[in-house]
């Protein structure tokens, strides 16, 4: 594997004994990188077995890329300097260093023998099988992929190579648990467990961070949807697993919620508490990310009645529900306040929480908006009978399923 990477391989040429050691140090002193990892391990926030696996992987990545051409050489190059601007920034830091380095690790892993990955072909469940009427284009799919022995999702950001998909493995957990094999829920756990080592801190508080430059922002910067889909899957495998632990981690995760952005993602919005999508973006008021936000916190609020949970999760309800009908045109739903109209995934998406959270709290806000959403849906946009036929049993499963977990 790239961990077993000789540390020396950059600097081979630099002489025997002291002069080698001499070469080192400056070659330390000099790379933001290096300098990052030899400053967490001064401070014992590293041992020194990590600090060496850490070494190993900037290094192999750094001589896989010299040996590289073209694209696959151009992205891996794009991996190393995000990690290399996140140490010059002074971002590099211990909690942080897991995640940052094991993504590069799997970039030099992908690059060496591959191309970019294809786009995958999913779309949200509600969005199978209609035809619509021309509104809104939907948007490609992403490029993910996972690799041997590993549950952890990356996706393919064209320009910046390979990136830890915080939501997407969350995500393909809770699709695990939702199958509810023996296999699947065994995949589920051991997925947590490879993901709670790749958590990171900010200002004290657990999440898991996205570190590649995104709509401006630079790393790393957090999710409020893909916190909520974390704790969503911490929540449902602590009772499948009978492992308590995991409702720890989903408690210590809601803290975020109830943190101001740039460290979090809470607003004050009419009232209540808005989550955001982006903890970079406190002005964009998006739906799907609040939605998905409300459900995890009843969700955990049921799990573990802690009152800070519950109170987060009234106020996040009553903020909603003043606001949905700002995002319902009477023929699509709104992607964002203020924004053009959801695509046909994110209306989809609109419409699958919206149902959720109805199921959950009953709210005739909630509910009427699910309702108007999937009007919109049927009117624009009308199953393929043969598809009706499917996504009606699909649904039926889903329900029951749904009330079992609950």
């Amino acid at each position: 594997m790239l961990m077993g990477v000789a540390l020396g391989v950059l600097v081979s040429g630099a002489g025997a004994g002291g002069g080698l050691a001499h070469a080192r140090a400056h070659r330390a002193s000099s790379d933001p990188v290096l300098h990052a990892i030899a400053l967490a391990l001064s401070k014992k926030a590293i041992s020194p077995a990590h600090a060496t696996a850490y070494r190993k992987a900037y290094n192999a990545a750094l001589a896989e890329e010299a040996r590289l051409h073209g694209v696959r050489a151009q992205e891996l190059e794009s991996a190393i300097a995000i990690v290399r601007g996140i140490a010059r920034r002074g971002s590099l830091r211990a909690t942080r260093m897991a995640a940052v380095f094991v993504t590069l690790q799997r970039n030099a892993q992908w690059w060496s023998s591959h191309g970019p990955p294809s786009p995958s072909s999913g779309v949200e469940p509600p969005a199978q099988g209609r035809r619509c009427k021309p509104l809104a284009s939907r948007d490609a799919h992403a490029a993910n992929l996972s690799f041997p022995r590993s549950g952890v999702v990356y996706e393919y950001y064209p320009g910046l190579g390979l990136q830890l998909q915080v939501n997407a493995t969350f995500g393909t957990v809770n699709g695990l648990l939702t199958e509810g094999s023996p296999a699947s829920v065994r995949r589920a756990g051991a997925t947590l467990d490879e993901m709670l080592k790749l958590a990171s801190y900010r200002a004290g508080l657990m999440t898991w961070e996205y570190e590649f430059p995104f709509e401006g922002a630079l790393p790393p910067w957090t999710s409020g949807l893909s916190q909520a889909t974390a704790i969503e899957a911490l929540t449902r495998a602590a009772h499948r697993l009978r492992r308590p632990r995991y409702l720890n981690m989903a408690l210590r995760l809601a803290r975020l919620l109830a943190t101001p952005p740039p460290i979090g993602v809470q607003v004050s919005l009419s009232g209540g508490d808005w989550f955001l999508l982006y903890s970079f973006a406190p002005g964009e008021v998006v739906l799907n990310a609040d939605l998905d936000a409300l459900i995890a916190l009843h969700d955990l609020t049921a799990s573990t009645h802690v009152p800070f949970v519950a109170a987060l999760a009234r106020s996040g309800l009553r903020a909603l529900v003043r606001n949905l009908g700002r995002f319902d045109t009477g023929r699509w739903s709104l992607y964002a306040l203020g924004g053009p109209l959801a695509d046909l995934n994110y209306h989809a998406l609109n419409l699958e929480l919206a149902q959720k959270l109805c199921q959950r709290t009953r709210n005739g806000a909630v509910c009427g908006a699910a309702r108007s959403f999937e009007r919109e849906l049927n009117a624009r946009c009308p199953l393929v009978k043969h598809h009706a036929d499917e996504s009606r049993a699909e649904q039926r499963n889903a329900d029951v399923a749904a009330r079992q977990e609950l």
